[in-house]
């Protein structure tokens, strides 16, 4: 079942990316590959723990700009990324970390500001979708469990997002945050909600 899951977020992926992708008169398409680091956190965390503190993690993937009008564009493309959170209830060495990683689609609306030749001021805002496909819960101890278990998180998630970066010719520099939606916990009595700041490096090919 989980691979049917998976195999259908991919195709519906391929679908998006092909149709932001295809050119058509009067608009063009830009492609990136692009790296960064996250420092990932979580809010509206139940039952309320003290010593919550960012989890520093990474993402990598394509970015594609589909050009809607002059300055507006579309962002999507796919991206690996790490999300998750440090908690430390007792204020001393025992820490639990949680280490979630996502497949996600972000799809955005972009607007770039022309600052001189080759150079851009790039604004960006919407919504991305999410779907968990590994990671573990460490509390320091040996015994890992899995973060996406029938007792812990629930794969499926969406958020906001918005972000500012510079493009200097064929390289995008560029810091986003993201504010997840849905309360993934599986327990009743739990709440947790996803929360990231990404900074990224691009070369648009």
């Amino acid at each position: 079942m989980k691979t049917k899951i998976i195999f259908t977020f991919i195709c519906m992926t391929g679908f998006i990316i092909s149709v932001s992708a295809k050119n058509k008169p009067g608009k063009t398409t830009d492609v990136y590959i692009k790296a960064g680091v996250n420092f990932s956190n979580a809010h509206h965390v139940k039952p309320g723990v003290a010593g919550k503190d960012f989890k520093a993690g990474f993402n990598a993937g394509f970015q594609i700009d589909t050009r809607l009008e002059r300055n507006l564009y579309f962002q999507s493309g796919i991206f690996f990324t790490t999300k998750g959170v440090e908690f430390d209830s007792k204020g001393n060495k025992d820490q639990l970390k949680i280490n979630p990683m996502y497949l996600q689609i972000p799809l955005a609306l972009a607007y770039k500001i022309h600052l001189e030749k080759h150079t851009h001021l790039v604004l960006n805002v919407g919504p991305y979708l999410a779907y968990g496909i590994a990671g573990k819960a460490d509390d320091g101890t040996h015994k890992k469990s899995d973060t996406f278990d029938k007792k812990t998180f629930k794969r499926f998630d969406t958020g906001l997002l918005g972000g500012i970066g510079f493009e200097f010719d064929r390289i995008l520099l560029g810091v986003n945050y993201e504010h997840g939606l849905l309360d993934i916990a599986r327990a009743k009595k739990d709440s947790y909600k996803n929360q990231n700041i990404s900074l990224s490096l691009g070369y648009r090919f």
